[in-house]
C-alpha cells in the first residue's frame, strides 16, 4: 500500500492526542523518514502503518474515515444503503439505489459496484415478472465471472447471496455450499451476521418457489436462530413467514394462520405497507393452492 497521502492525516490524528513523534515513529521509521511522511514526501508500507496505527489505538476503518473528512467512501456509502434495503420487494428503495449507482458511474458490469447495479435490476425484474427467467439472464454473467474464483471475500459473498436463488439448482447447489462455508471467516465482521441471515432466507425462497418447502426447515431454523440473536426484526419477521408457510405444509394451518396475522400486526405497527401487501398476496396463493 503506497501511503505517502496519508501522512498529513498522521500528523493531525498525532497532534491533536499530543503525543511527539518520537513515540509513534520510534523503531518503525527514522525521524528524518517520519518527517517527511507526515509532510506527505514520502511513502510508508501498510506494514509500518499498521504499526503506528495499534501504537495510536485507532483501526484502519477508523482512520480511513479521518483521512475522508469524516464521510464513508462512496462504495461504503452504496454498501450501506444495500444492506439496509433489508428486502428484495422494495421497490421504490431498489430503483432509487440502481438510479445512483448509475448516475455515479457504476456501469462497468466486471466491477463490484457494476454487480451491484445488476442485482438491483434483477430484483425488479423479478418483481415485476415473479418469474426467474428473465432476472437469471441478468444474473449470469456475474456468475461467470465469481464461479472462477477460487475464494470469496465479503463483497463477493454479498454479490451472490442476493442472486443465486435465481440460477439453476446445480449451481445454487456449489454457490450455498461455499457461501455458508466462507461467511464463516467473517464472524463479526461489519453486517456479516446479517449476511447470514440473508443468505438462509434466500435459499428458503429458492426452494418453496420450486415446491421443495418441506425441506426449508433447517435453514429457516437457521434464519429465526439468527434473527432473534442478533435482534434482526425485519428478518425476523420474513423468517416467521417462510416458518409459517412451513408448518402449513406440514398441516399445521391452525398454527401457521396464527403466525401469520401476528407477523401482518407488526408490519402494520411498523408501517411498513408494500411489504405487508406483498406477504399478504403470497399467503393468500399459498393457502389458495393447498384447497384447489
Amino acid at each position: 500500500m503506497k501511503a505517502k497521502k496519508y501522512g498529513k492525516t498522521f500528523k493531525l490524528i498525532r497532534e491533536n492526542l499530543n503525543l511527539p513523534r518520537s513515540q509513534v515513529y520510534e523503531g518503525v521509521m527514522a525521524k528524518s523518514n517520519a518527517q517527511r511522511f507526515e509532510k506527505g514526501e514520502q511513502d510508508s508500507s501498510f506494514e509500518k502503518v499498521a504499526i503506528v496505527l495499534e501504537r495510536i489505538d485507532l483501526s484502519f476503518d477508523e482512520f480511513i474515515y479521518i483521512h475522508n473528512g469524516y464521510q464513508v467512501s462512496e462504495k461504503e456509502k452504496f454498501i450501506h444503503e444495500f444492506v439496509n434495503l433489508k428486502d428484495t420487494t422494495n421497490s421504490t428503495g431498489i430503483t432509487d439505489l440502481r438510479d445512483k449507482l448509475i448516475a455515479s458511474g457504476a456501469t462497468d458490469n466486471t466491477s463490484f459496484l457494476g454487480h451491484l447495479r445488476v442485482v438491483l435490476e434483477a430484483f425488479l425484474l423479478y418483481n415485476k415478472e415473479q418469474e426467474f427467467d428473465n432476472a437469471k439472464k441478468l444474473a449470469d454473467p456475474i456468475w461467470k465471472q465469481l464461479e472462477k474464483k477460487d475464494i470469496w471475500y465479503y463483497n463477493d459473498i454479498l454479490i451472490m447471496a442476493n442472486i443465486y436463488y435465481v440460477l439453476d439448482e446445480d449451481a445454487v447447489v456449489t454457490i450455498i455450499a461455499k457461501m455458508l462455508k466462507e461467511i464463516k471467516k467473517y464472524a463479526g465482521y461489519k453486517n456479516s451476521v446479517n449476511l447470514d441471515t440473508v443468505i438462509l432466507l434466500n435459499y428458503c425462497l429458492y426452494l418453496s418457489k420450486r415446491g421443495k418447502i418441506l425441506e426449508t426447515e433447517p435453514y429457516v431454523l437457521r434464519a429465526l436462530e439468527n434473527a432473534r440473536k442478533y435482534k434482526q426484526s425485519d428478518y425476523l419477521i420474513q423468517a416467521k413467514m417462510k416458518y409459517a408457510e412451513l408448518l402449513w405444509a406440514k398441516n399445521q394451518k391452525q398454527e401457521a394462520n396464527e403466525i401469520v396475522e401476528k407477523m401482518y400486526a407488526a408490519l402494520e405497527a411498523l408501517e411498513r405497507w408494500k411489504l405487508l401487501q406483498d406477504f399478504k398476496k403470497d399467503w393468500e396463493k399459498i393457502t389458495n393452492e393447498s384447497r384447489s
